[in-house]
């Protein structure tokens, strides 16, 4: 199970709705703890086998800023495990945020992730927990050294699962010039139908979140591609996806399909409403020699992909100038992706795709992807690219990639576009710049773009984040999860329709 972290916990209220409510005033525990009286109160309420929501409350009479998480039964919360908690999460942040120490100081980091006395903090463990186990919640303060003083310690118990199985999944995974073939087992036991998937190994094994995660992903992805309704439910995901009780599952990932690294193969047991109902037993397993380099850069040739890549006449219906700031923005580098698609000016580039999302308007936002080509070697997008086909940086404008059939072919390049309906204002790039630069730990990013007689212009200032991808088993899913398809994008959807 993952460990909590108070970075996540901390990012806003969720209300509580009943149910079961433990609240106590907490105890100390071991040695260095000191007394922490009643500074602290505890709420736990939404008890589920996987699920709780945890509230603590810092009283009036604290004269220190606070924290608190959620820790497993065994863990000894002392002074100790506060220092190397807190350790832990500043190097996770500074990672986060591309920062060194002088950039993002431990007293910055600590000024920002601790509470105030006499607040409240509240956090809905959705699916972050394991069934029958008991954990514990802790809050302290911290003095002016970030040192842990008034320890205080609640402990509560998720639920059993009613239709848990006592015998383990079976996993048989083997490897053959034709991919990696994963054949699954349920136990004997198994009363309720089932799923499984894989996903890149990620040091934390596998909860019920990821396994939620995924199945919202799919249904998401399969109501977008017209395969559910517009108003499917998970319930219509399951009745499509699962696995009878007692009924094995074979598949293989063919060469391509899986990129060079390390794996889990998890699988469970479901409800009708997708929920986990079992427990989750996952295997560890290593892919190499696939011929599509390491997974997780997309640094690698794509012999994989056979399509050939065409300037294709760029593309608007814009009815006027369109300006505004992004507020989000994530980034993959794709390494040499456009060596081996035929055009000669785009070889010898390290391939930056960044997408860029404004604040909604009703329930639509401004987008912008930005397929980006760099110098060969390049580690970071910094750099101003020019609008076109060619040269040192550019920034790709309208690109087809012919694969023979028009399901597997797409397009790409740099484009705008505002909502994702087929009469949504769009246009790709057709000249213009794209000029970022890094200031310590934030990108600033600013496009000055035209096609035709409208501009596109747009600024953002912030972390460039990488997406996490997730790779699924599904035959009816399995068109999605291809090399070619890691590059399925909102703009690749909304220019398909076009």
């Amino acid at each position: 199970m993952k460990k909590m972290k108070f970075l996540a916990l901390l990012l806003g209220a969720v209300a509580m709705a009943g149910c079961q409510v433990l609240i106590g005033g907490g105890e100390n525990e071991g040695p260095d703890a000191p007394v922490g009286g009643d500074l602290f109160s505890f709420e736990v309420s939404n008890i589920t086998a996987y699920s709780a929501t945890v509230k603590v409350t810092a009283s009036d009479n604290l004269t220190t800023d606070w924290i608190w998480d959620v820790a497993e039964e065994s863990d000894m919360i002392n002074p100790a495990y506060v220092e190397a908690y807190l350790k832990d999460g500043y190097e996770w942040q500074l990672e986060y945020l591309e920062a060194t120490e002088s950039e993002y100081p431990y007293s910055k980091f600590l000024l920002d992730y601790s509470l105030k006395p006499g607040v409240a903090d509240e956090y809905n463990f959705e699916n972050a927990l394991s069934a029958g186990t008991t954990y514990k919640v802790w809050a302290c303060g911290l003095d002016m050294d970030g040192k842990a003083v008034d320890i205080k310690i609640f402990k509560f118990t998720t639920e059993a699962l009613a239709n848990d199985v006592k015998g383990n999944w079976g996993f048989s995974i083997s490897s053959s010039s034709a991919g990696v073939t994963i054949t699954v087992t349920p136990p004997s036991d198994l009363q309720t139908v089932w799923y499984w998937d894989v996903y890149e190994k990620d040091g934390y094994g596998v909860d019920a979140s990821l396994v939620t995660s995924t199945l919202e992903y799919y249904l998401e992805y399969l109501v977008s591609a017209g395969e559910l309704s517009a108003n499917a439910t998970m319930a219509d995901l399951v009745s499509m996806i699962a696995i009878p009780a007692k009924q094995k599952d074979t598949y293989t990932f063919e060469p391509g399909d899986l990129y060079d690294g390390d794996y889990y193969v998890w699988a469970c047991g479901l409800d009708a409403k997708g929920n986990v109902v079992t427990k989750i037993d996952y295997s560890e397993f290593t892919v190499s020699g696939s011929g599509s380099g390491s997974g997780g850069d997309y640094d690698d040739d794509y012999d994989t992909v056979n399509g050939t890549a065409k300037a294709d006449e760029p593309y608007s219906n814009l009815t006027s100038n369109v300006s505004f700031t992004a507020e989000e923005a994530y980034m993959e580098s794709y390494g040499d992706y456009w060596d081996g698609l035929g055009m000669s000016s785009l070889y010898n580039h390290e391939n930056f795709y960044i997408e860029l999302y404004g604040p909604y308007v009703g329930d639509d936002f401004d987008w912008i992807v930005l397929d980006l080509l760099a110098p060969a070697g390049a580690s970071t997008p910094e750099g101003t690219y020019t609008v076109g086909y060619s040269g040192d940086y550019i920034a790709l404008s309208s690109v087809y990639v012919d694969c023979g059939n028009e399901d597997d072919s797409f397009w790409a390049g740099s484009c705008y576009g505002f909502g994702n309906s087929e009469t949504s204002p769009y246009s790709d790039f057709e000249s213009g710049t794209v000029k970022i630069t890094k200031s310590g730990s934030n990108y600033n990013i600013v496009v000055d773009a035209k096609c035709g007689a409208h501009t596109i212009k747009m600024t953002y200032t912030g972390a460039l984040t990488t997406s996490t991808d997730i790779y699924g088993q599904s035959p009816k899913l399995k068109k999605f999860h291809t090399a070619t398809a890691q590059r399925d994008t909102i703009g690749k959807e909304r220019k398909v329709r076009r």
